[in-house]
Formats: structure tokens, C-alpha cells, sequence
């Protein structure tokens, strides 16, 4: 049993990093020293700016400041989750029962309490002044972080939807003449992509705007002998291309918040104008036993084409995170754009002006 509650004590990550009380500072203007009562604890003769200490369970109550000649806000310090929780995924979900009972998963809701001051005798007994409310702030710290109507992205894809289709269905068909990857170049297969968006947020949650873009992918195969007769030379290569230019609107909707930290999801459905080709490299002479120079190589031409296409883009989760102006975004999802983005995203023009 003794073993099992040290377990159970180690594995709370919280509780053993953060401890059960928290820290609290308080600042503002304050002429003399003061009185400040927490649910547990009174502190006599502090003069502001000063720390005191709450217990994180207790986060949501208010604490009481006085002084002989002035009145004071109260403070209701308010909480957030402590990060250190998370590390109970590796340490054991337990733990997350035991950082809740002790308060660890807590932690105040802002790094300082700016307080209210008042001379008694500027206020009548009956005035009451309103409360500094941590959690309110936040929220209003979290809602102005969000606020800005104009976003420009400029993003990086890879794995791009280019890469399927015709471009695997050569590389298919080569590999039957004994043709195999000569080296990584470029994105094999897969391909990258470069582009610019722009969103309009019409609310803090919901953006409308398009994205701009062009993407490209390359793979340099050889062809090798397998001891069977082949009409291919044997130091032959071929290069298989597939480019396009993408246009599309596009709709965002950012589903959370938190803090420095937004995740969306969003689509886009446009036009596309791929252009693939693919050349063989042959020698001029084989097989002769002389070595094969770059001025002996002919190129011939398999494939060419263009076309107009309607395609598209579904992130499923994107995440960005940073300041209110720059930030920097990762996604997961599928289409011209990519199957991994990231890039930065910059923001202004706040909601009202």
C-alpha cells in the first residue's frame, strides 16, 4: 500500500513541480502598508507591490485588502491549467487524480493583479468598488489576441495532391522498363508546394478569404539491367515532372483558443492548372564498351500535357501559435496545398477600425 501512494505522489507531475500554493503579485498604487486576507492566511503591514501565497484550490475565491485610510479592490485571482498536468500521459493517468485533489492543476490566471485605490473620503461606506477579476481579463486578453480582421499567410506544403494521378501512374509504368529512383531530388512522388493566402475574419472564429499558389514535383529514375533483354539502353534515365498554378477561395473557422494558442480547420475548392512531361535520356550508341559522354545523350519526349482542373484543399487540424501580429502555424490534411503546411501568418486591422 505504502508503495502504491509513492507511486501514486511521483506520477503527478503537477503537484511535484508546481507544488499546492501559488504565488500571487500584486501591484497598483498604494500609499501605506496594507492588510491582505487570502481564505487561509492573513498578511499584516505589506507595503504593494508584494507576493502572497494561495492555494491553487482556492484560486476562485477572493482575497480582501484594507488599510486605515483607503479602500481597495478585491482580487478574485481566477485559474487556468497548468501545463504540467499533460506530463501525466507518460507518467500515468492517475496522477491526473491526484494533481486534482491537491490543486496542481491549476495555476493563477495572470502573471500580476493590478489593484484598485481609493481615499475613504472619496467614497461613502456604502460604495463598493468592483473586484479585479483574473479570469475576466483573461478572457478579454484572449478575445483582443484574436480580434484583428486582415490575415496573410505565406506557406510551405509538402506531399502535394500534384504527386498523384498521373505523376505515380509514369513512375508506375517506368518501373515496369526496369527504371528505379537514381536519387532523392526534389519531393519524389509526393511534392512541394509555396503559396500566399489571405482570410478576412469576419468574427473571432469564422475567416473567409483564397489561396494563390504553385507546387511542383520530380523524380530522376534509371534504368538498370535485371539479366532480361530490354529494348531500353542500359544507361538510359528519364525525368518525370508535374507542376501547376492553384487559385481557390477558401473558409477558415478556428474552433479553439487559448491564450497564444488557436486551432482551425478550413477548405478550398478552385482551379488548378497542372502540366506534366516526362523525358528519356538515351545514349546515342550502345552498347559499344565506350563510355557514355553528356554530349552523347539524346532526349526524347514520353509525355506532355496541360490541363484545367477543379482541386482543393482540407486541413483537418491546424495549429498556430505566437504574438498577436506574427505567428507561426503548422497543418495536417490533403490537397494542392499539401499534406504537411507551415509557414508564418501575419495579422492587423483590429475589429471596429
Amino acid at each position: 500500500m505504502a508503495l502504491f501512494i509513492v507511486c501514486c505522489l511521483f506520477s503527478s507531475c503537477a503537484t511535484m513541480v508546481s507544488g499546492t500554493r501559488a504565488d500571487l503579485l500584486i501591484d497598483g498604487e498604494c500609499y501605506e502598508p496594507v492588510r491582505v486576507e487570502t481564505q487561509d492566511e492573513t498578511y499584516d503591514s505589506l507595503m504593494i507591490p508584494a507576493v502572497v501565497s494561495v492555494k491553487r484550490s482556492q484560486l476562485n475565491k477572493p482575497l480582501h485588502i484594507t488599510s486605515e485610510n483607503y479602500v481597495y479592490s478585491d482580487i478574485i485571482p481566477g485559474s487556468k491549467t497548468n501545463e504540467w498536468i499533460w506530463a501525466n500521459w507518460f507518467c500515468g493517468f492517475w496522477g491526473i487524480a491526484v494533481d486534482a485533489a491537491t490543486g496542481a492543476i491549476y495555476k493563477p490566471a495572470l502573471p500580476c493583479y493590478s489593484i484598485r485605490t481609493r481615499h475613504k473620503d472619496e467614497c461613502s461606506d456604502s460604495t463598493s468598488m468592483p473586484p479585479v477579476d483574473g479570469k475576466a481579463l483573461l478572457a478579454a486578453s484572449r478575445k483582443i489576441q484574436h480580434c484583428y480582421r486582415h490575415e496573410v499567410d505565406v506557406v510551405f506544403g509538402f506531399g502535394s495532391i500534384i504527386a498523384d494521378g498521373v505523376h505515380q501512374r509514369r513512375i508506375r509504368e517506368l518501373e515496369k522498363m526496369n527504371f528505379g529512383d537514381a536519387y532523392y531530388c526534389g519531393f519524389p512522388e509526393y511534392g512541394g508546394a509555396v503559396g500566399l493566402r489571405y482570410y478576412y475574419h469576419l468574427n473571432s472564429w469564422l475567416a473567409v478569404g483564397g489561396v494563390a499558389g504553385y507546387a511542383h514535383a520530380h523524380d530522376l529514375l534509371d534504368h538498370y539491367d535485371d539479366g532480361n533483354s530490354s529494348n531500353v539502353p542500359d544507361y538510359s534515365s528519364c525525368d518525370v515532372n508535374t507542376e501547376s498554378f492553384y487559385l481557390a477561395p477558401s473558409v477558415k473557422a478556428s474552433w479553439w483558443h487559448s491564450g497564444a494558442l488557436t486551432c482551425y480547420s478550413k477548405g478550398a475548392l478552385g482551379l488548378q492548372l497542372r502540366h506534366h512531361w516526362t523525358t528519356l535520356h538515351t545514349p546515342r550508341h550502345w552498347p559499344d564498351g565506350q563510355t557514355v559522354k553528356n554530349n552523347s545523350i539524346e532526349d526524347h519526349s514520353l509525355y506532355n500535357m496541360r490541363q484545367w482542373r477543379l482541386s482543393g484543399q482540407f486541413t483537418a487540424i491546424g495549429v498556430d501559435v505566437g504574438s498577436r501580429h506574427l505567428r507561426f502555424f503548422a497543418e495536417l490534411g490533403y490537397g494542392i496545398e499539401g499534406v504537411f503546411n507551415m509557414g508564418l501568418s501575419y495579422r492587423f486591422g483590429r475589429f471596429g477600425k
